[in-house]
């Protein structure tokens, strides 16, 4: 009889145990698929509508600050292009750099600089056109200052272009 009462009070921490994991294992699938880690969007810009023009990326800079993951670009092209060819440049400049940080998930770029350069032996300050993307979930105390170029850029979605770089005025010797 006494062998029986073991035998049963085995089973029923057995059981519990059981149970209890189960209750543990269902408790964190609720949580996880309430609180998923995945389900911060990252930022995303829909792929330009136009074929990728001609250019050649220089660098890539990382330049996280406030907890903010920023990052400057800057590409060459060839002199002369249209401001509407200079666009569609920083448009896939701004696009490949999202969704490559997407794709990889390392980090979650949430301010992006272009700068386009016709020589690149000329200094990132003589650019020729330059743009900012800010991400619109970015609540506005934690945008960046010098995120708003103001003056005559141009704000097309969430990006901010500026075509107007004084070293590019007529009559500047260059």
């Amino acid at each position: 009889m006494a062998e029986r009462i073991r035998k049963a009070a085995r089973a029923g921490r057995r059981s519990r145990y059981t149970l209890i994991v189960v209750a543990l294992a269902v408790a964190g699938a609720v949580v996880v698929g309430v609180f998923p880690a995945s389900r911060r969007t990252r930022p995303t810009l829909p792929s330009p509508r136009l074929p990728r023009p001609e250019f050649a990326l220089l660098r890539e800079i990382p330049m996280p600050a406030e907890g903010i993951d920023r990052m400057t670009v800057i590409a060459l092209v060839r002199p002369g292009l249209t401001n509407d060819d200079l666009r569609l440049v920083m448009e896939w400049l701004i696009y490949d750099v999202l969704e490559r940080s997407n794709r990889l998930g390392r980090e979650r770029i949430q301010v992006v600089w272009t700068y386009v350069l016709e020589d690149s032996i000329r200094p990132v300050s003589e650019w020729r056109a330059m743009a900012i993307w800010v991400d619109p979930g970015l609540p506005n105390p934690r945008r960046p200052a010098a995120a708003r170029i103001g003056g005559d850029a141009i704000r097309v979605g969430d990006v901010e272009y500026d075509f107007s770089n004084s070293a590019f005025l007529p009559g500047r010797s260059r």
